[in-house]
């Protein structure tokens, strides 16, 4: 329920827009998107963006959204299907730093690894390595 993840009541989400509650750095790709449903350029989206919370907090969202017509081909409602997807956006920046970390320890060690898939027999290198061994 968008009560739970944004912490606005249902009568104030009913006032506020949806770029009023839109990370501002997220409004431009929602709006593209919203502007092709209703132009009939596409049936329906999914994107990742960010809402702001009633506390000034962020959260980030998988929203889905499809758009129904009225027997007469105009646009009648948008259906939307929204999931607060924030613990995994943080593990997946956490993740991100441990291997921007990583990196760094490889070249200041001057150490690297390598891995072979011995199903594909694909062998993978660091970038570290790889400069060491060339």
């Amino acid at each position: 329920m968008m009560s739970e993840i944004t912490g606005y009541s249902e009568a104030q989400l009913q006032r506020l827009t949806v770029a009023e509650v839109t990370h501002p750095q997220d409004l431009a790709d929602e709006t593209a998107a919203e502007a092709q449903l209703l132009a009939g350029e596409i049936r329906s989206y999914t994107l990742e963006k960010r809402y702001v919370t009633a506390s000034g907090d962020v959260v980030w969202v998988s929203k889905s959204a499809s758009l129904v017509r009225s027997d007469d081909g105009s646009p009648f409602n948008v259906i939307a299907q929204v999931q607060d997807i924030t613990e995994r956006k943080n593990h997946e920046q956490e993740l991100l730093e441990e291997r921007r970390r990583l990196r760094a320890a490889e070249s200041i060690g001057h150490v690297g690894w390598w891995e072979f898939d011995v199903t594909s027999g694909v062998l993978n290198w660091s970038d570290t390595l790889l400069a060491l061994y060339g």
